[in-house]
């Protein structure tokens, strides 16, 4: 045998065998683990995509206070808008947009932590696959 080629594993003394059974005792044990894991990462996607919406919201109403800053800045005395009150509102908005800053930082933290746990999630199934995929060479070598 050369060092390029891979024995069958019923030539490979039972010593030297990973023992399949100690990681997965049945196949039905397998595929429910498989099953897990899709499911985390189709619930961990959820996550992401509800988390950008929020954001997205976010950014609008921030555009939303930039436009108010706007308009209160235009504002005349024809208006019946005093200093004192466009100062107050524009400080009302300048603390909104530090609240709304503050929660797209939050948010943008979930969602890498969420992105870290979906490249968590991924490694697994493709562990997962290449599990099966000896698995089955196995079944077939056996």
């Amino acid at each position: 045998m050369s060092s390029s080629t891979v024995p069958d594993r019923s030539d490979v003394e039972t010593e030297y065998q990973w023992d399949l059974e100690g990681i997965f005792a049945s196949d039905e044990e397998w595929e429910a683990a498989y099953a897990d894991v899709e499911e985390r990462l189709d619930r961990g996607l959820t996550n992401v995509e509800t988390a950008m919406d929020t954001l997205e919201g976010i950014v609008e109403g921030v555009e939303e206070t930039v436009l108010g800053i706007e308009e209160v800045s235009h504002a005349t005395d024809e208006q019946a808008t005093t200093t004192e009150q466009i100062a107050a509102m524009t400080d009302e908005a300048a603390d909104q947009a530090s609240e709304i800053s503050t929660e797209i930082d939050s948010i943008a933290a979930a969602t890498e932590q969420q992105s870290a746990r979906i490249e968590e999630i991924e490694d697994d199934i493709q562990r997962l696959s290449e599990h099966e995929s000896e698995h089955e060479s196995d079944g077939q070598s056996n």
